[in-house]
């Protein structure tokens, strides 16, 4: 047995070399592997660099020449929805009564929801090797956020006017090397951060007037080239002879923002100012810069998760069933500056913030469970019909205005088209049952396709029976329609999310 034992010691002991050995040569291949693929990805970054170097020098030659005058349009105001001076309110009935006789409302106008087209392919950007830094880290506030890019002071400049010549000497100065830290560090952020169009707008413009000033024409030309870079159609525009904006188109039709037509396009003005200008541009956009701005896929925007002290909301209709939310700071911002979509139906198809949703599918999938498809749907409708205050958008804001589904948790009033558009949500998620926006002249609510068979008011939509559920008919039950809308013809939306 000892014998034994020696022999493996032995057999052991003379391995050790050969393992060593092993481990030395793995190690040199991941050395030459890892060496390889520095120099792929830095010939790769300089391929990249020499081509925005090249594209950048002509496209400033082309923005040296003569700007055309350009016709500004007025903003589009979103449609008047007068809603009624407060919510209709029914006699509280059995959570499972339905009407007696149900009425087929007249058919309905099909509107196809808006959905932005598929935006081109992002331009791929080679940043520097990992553990690069700089000294000149700089923290910006993005959306309540801390944001941290490369600002370097000694960078400043001053433009000599805003003509086309001067225009032209300031893009290429913004094209050198100097300037490569700050496009790379916001190529970072915007990476980390997992940024869409239009929070990348917002990045570019608080670094560019935390560098040269807000407002001023250095940061409007810095911001428009580094969106260009990024491969947005954004470009420069000079009102009265003095004054530079940017232009870019987003995708999808907004209300209020003054634009102009180009090519069939829309370029909305990121600036305000008013329709009695003297307006130049150009009409030829930056090389591979075509994309138009998103304003969808918040939710997957990683700012910060600080939130807002609790709020609880109480149905009114069962005393028992409460929700506790937390309001991200963050996420109220970026709505709050975001611009207004002309298309109320958006809203409905925007993904609700992961935490929210979690907090507030959970809560009331703990008041529905065990429940009939009917009697469920009549606790989320009396939840939104009597947890929420109403109040017209001109009595809150002073103009019309739509929610996302989480500013219902931090506006103190809401109305019929914030309320159907949370209820179709819950539906979706807790019910999984297809769900139509109504609009009719001055009111909003839903129909619904249930997989249960009962009787109620409802619309024939593609041939198919939804049930309307009013969530501003305040006690009203699923299948009662107010009666002031059962001989009108309603627009209906598709509720995709």
């Amino acid at each position: 047995m000892r014998v034994k034992v020696f022999v493996q010691i032995l057999s052991f002991l003379i391995l050790i070399p050969a393992m060593g050995q092993e481990r030395n040569t793995f190690e040199h291949y991941r050395q030459q592997r890892r060496k390889l693929f520095n120099n792929v990805k830095e010939q790769k970054r300089a391929e990249f660099d020499e081509y925005r170097r090249k594209k950048n020098a002509e496209f400033a030659t082309y923005l040296g020449k003569s700007w055309e005058p350009l016709e500004v349009q007025e903003g589009i105001e979103p449609e008047k929805q007068p809603d009624p001076v407060g919510p209709t309110i029914a006699p509280k009935l059995q959570p499972t009564a339905l009407p007696e006789k149900p009425v087929e409302l007249p058919k309905a106008v099909i509107i196809p929801a808006t959905v932005p087209p598929p935006s081109p392919t992002p331009i791929a950007i080679p940043l520097p090797d990992e553990g690069f830094e700089s000294k000149y880290l700089h923290e910006v506030d993005l959306f309540n956020t801390p944001v941290v890019v490369n600002i370097n002071p000694t960078l400043q400049f001053k433009m000599n006017g805003c003509d086309e010549k001067e225009t032209m000497r300031i893009w290429n100065l913004l094209n050198t090397e100097d300037y490569d830290e700050l496009f790379f560090s916001c190529e970072q952020q915007r990476k980390d951060l997992n940024l869409n169009g239009w929070a990348l707008v917002n990045l570019c413009r608080v670094v560019s007037e935390e560098l040269l000033g807000q407002g001023t024409n250095e940061a409007v030309v810095m911001q428009t080239f580094l969106l260009t870079q990024f491969g947005y159609n954004a470009r420069l525009a000079r009102v009265n002879g003095n004054h530079l904006v940017m232009i870019c188109p987003a995708d999808i039709n907004l209300a209020k923002i003054t634009y102009l037509i180009l090519d069939n396009v829309k370029y909305y003005i990121w600036s305000d100012i008013n329709t009695d200008v003297s307006f130049y541009s150009y009409k030829q956009n930056c090389p591979d810069a075509n994309r138009s701005i998103s304003m969808s896929n918040a939710n997957a925007i990683q700012l910060s998760n600080k939130t807002l002290p609790t709020v609880t909301y109480k149905s009114k209709w069962d005393n028992e069933l409460v929700v506790s939310i937390n309001v991200k700071k963050s996420l109220m911002a970026y709505y709050a500056g975001m611009p207004q979509a002309l298309d109320f139906s958006f809203y409905a198809n925007q993904p609700m913030d992961n935490d929210m949703n979690n907090q507030l599918l959970t809560a009331l999938r703990n008041y529905i469970i065990g429940k009939s498809e009917l009697e469920a749907a009549n606790v989320l409708l009396h939840f939104v019909q009597t947890a929420f205050e109403y109040k017209t958008d001109d009595d809150q804001f002073g103009y019309e205005r739509s929610f996302y589904k989480e500013e219902l948790f931090y506006y103190p009033f809401s109305d019929c088209e914030d309320r159907a558009i949370l209820f179709s949500h819950l539906m979706k998620q807790l019910l999984g049952t297809d769900v139509f926006l109504l609009e009719y002249p001055n009111h909003a609510c839903t129909a619904v396709k249930f997989k249960e068979e009962f009787s109620g008011d409802y619309v024939v939509i593609n041939g198919d029976k939804y049930i309307i559920c009013d969530p501003c008919y305040i006690n009203a039950n699923v299948g009662m329609c107010m009666e002031v809308y059962k001989d009108v013809t309603p627009k209906v939306y598709h509720v995709r999310l």
